[in-house]
């Protein structure tokens, strides 16, 4: 027994002890803290030992007091708060979809990880966004886009890394992020949303499938960087559809935490209220008016002056001169048949000037040679005029690009791995076949034959397409996909057990469709002329 009240005294002074300290260092909040935690856990095991002791412990100090005493964690627990919890889940969803996603970019490099960090930019700057127009209220329609200004910047700047870097073998990835990411978009749609976000999602997977060709099976980053991609546009359609199913939402009045105006000034990145060091002085009055310009006498001579009539004069001759009648035609002069327009200087072909010449130099030198080499596994054909051209590749592997050509031929004597017909008039490529597709993109009234296999072809953004296809196309189930195209022929045979030339039929891809709703689903089909 006398040892059980000696370990209750020991332990009874160590609390005393412990008290003391907590009061003395309330500048350290970890050493108070950690003093608080052996407190409670000495009162736990004194409780233990004995019914009743001679001094009671004290309580632990709560961890708001402890945060109190240190201003970094305060201020940093007060951010916390201020962020509303569904903008919460959107950094904790689609912000780590992103990192993850960042990952994948630097590992490419170049203008594909300068387009990603821009991504990464947008989505802490839809973040700001969404906090802040949750403690506005709803602004007009007219206004609604300046609170949109920084989003706006940069998906022109995602869009701009695309167009500065059009001849990167990286082309297709950055096309998928500029189309992709218009999803983001969504702040801006009503009621639904999220729909929107899976359309630019599709728009961007016309791209990513064109990297997953090209790569799958030799470059597994590329892989899965499309992937990660991918896996952003689906969580951020998973969060719309789940927080925010009609549209943003806004403050209701009375609630509001910021003024229009002072929600823009914080989404720019401006202090909401100046510093006292920063206030403008005070105005002493607005500056006096300028004075008023001198009258036109001002400026005349004294001779001038005598000789101009006043207004008075000039309004009596006026009225004189239109209260004559039928004799006002009477001072006009007769014109002869063969006397009209011989008064008129004769119009001389105006002489270059130095200027002109400085322009038609400049413009000869600013047209791009002609080129065709192989540079890497891509035969390049580009500004070519009037030219044929026949390309012997020697690798499977190989693949053509035909860029900016007009009235010329291509002919691909081999198979390649693919071909691309780009922003080309008046042209045509013959090809003995393809491994993985044919894309023509930006091109007018161009020709496209295939003399064997061709499992795919991409048309887009084009005007007037005369497509051949083989017998062989009829056994692998040849694939067109288009968009934003128009004038689509195609002369395809009509069985694959005849060679026979003449056994060709010519097909037009439709144009026109009609779209119905039927139980809430868009329902499409061609639309045919009765």
């Amino acid at each position: 027994m006398n040892a059980l009240i000696e370990r209750i005294e020991k332990a009874t002074a160590r609390l005393e002890e412990i008290e003391k300290n907590l009061r003395a260092a309330k500048a350290n909040a970890t050493e108070v803290q950690t003093q608080t935690v052996e407190v409670s856990q000495t009162h736990a095991a004194t409780e233990t030992i004995a019914v009743a002791a001679t001094a009671e412990p004290q309580e632990p100090k709560a961890v708001e007091e402890l945060v109190q005493g240190v201003p970094e964690v305060q201020k940093h627990v007060e951010e916390e708060l201020e962020l509303m919890p569904k903008v919460q889940e959107f950094n904790s969803q689609v912000g780590s979809a992103v990192d993850n996603f960042i990952s994948y970019c630097v590992q490419l490099g170049g203008p594909v990880e300068e387009q990603g960090k821009l991504v990464q930019e947008l989505v802490k700057a839809q973040a700001r966004f969404m906090n802040v127009a949750g403690q506005t209220i709803k602004p007009d329609m007219k206004d609604f886009p300046k609170l949109l200004e920084q989003q706006q910047k940069l998906l022109l700047q995602i869009s701009d890394v695309k167009n500065d870097n059009r001849r990167s073998p990286l082309f297709n990835n950055l096309s998928a992020v500029a189309e992709g990411v218009g999803g983001f978009g969504w702040v801006a749609v009503e009621p639904a949303p999220a729909p929107f976000v899976k359309e630019m999602k599709e728009s961007g997977r016309f791209y990513t499938n064109r990297v997953l060709k090209e790569h799958k099976g030799s470059n597994q980053t590329h892989v899965d960087w499309v992937n990660a991609f991918i896996e952003v546009l689906d969580t951020l359609e998973r969060y719309v559809k789940q927080y925010y199913t009609t549209g943003l939402v806004w403050s209701v009045a009375g609630k509001e935490k910021y003024g229009f105006e002072e929600a823009v000034s914080v989404l720019s990145g401006q202090k909401e209220t100046s510093t006292p060091s920063a206030a403008p002085a005070p105005s002493t009055g607005a500056p006096p008016p300028p004075p008023p310009p001198p009258p036109p006498s001002f400026f005349m001579d004294d001779d001038a002056k005598s000789s101009a009539p006043s207004d008075s004069d000039a309004r009596a001759a006026l009225n004189k001169q239109l209260n004559q009648g039928l004799n006002i035609t009477s001072g006009l002069k007769k014109v002869k048949k063969g006397d009209k327009g011989s008064h008129a200087a004769p119009i001389e072909p105006k002489a270059a000037t130095k200027a002109d010449e400085k322009r038609q130099q400049h413009a000869a030198t600013t047209k791009k040679p002609p080129a065709f080499e192989l540079r890497d596994r891509k035969w390049v054909i580009e500004n070519q005029v009037d030219a044929q051209i026949e390309v012997n590749p020697t690798d499977i592997s190989q693949s053509v690009y035909i860029f900016n050509c007009i009235n010329t031929f291509v002919n691909v004597k081999s198979k390649v791995n693919n071909v691309t017909f780009d922003d080309s008039k008046k042209s045509s490529v013959l090809i003995d076949s393809v491994v993985s597709s044919c894309d023509v993109v930006n091109c007018t009234s161009v020709e496209v034959q295939v003399l064997n296999a061709m499992p795919l072809i991409n048309i887009d953004k084009t005007d007037g397409v005369q497509l051949y296809l083989p017998h062989a196309s009829l056994d692998s189930a040849t694939e067109i996909f288009t968009s934003k195209s128009s004038s689509i022929n195609i002369l395809h045979p009509i069985s694959s057990k005849t060679s026979d030339p003449t056994d060709y039929k010519e097909s037009f891809v439709p144009e026109q469709f009609k779209t119905v709703i039927v139980n809430n689903t868009l329902v499409t089909e061609v639309y045919h002329h009765t």
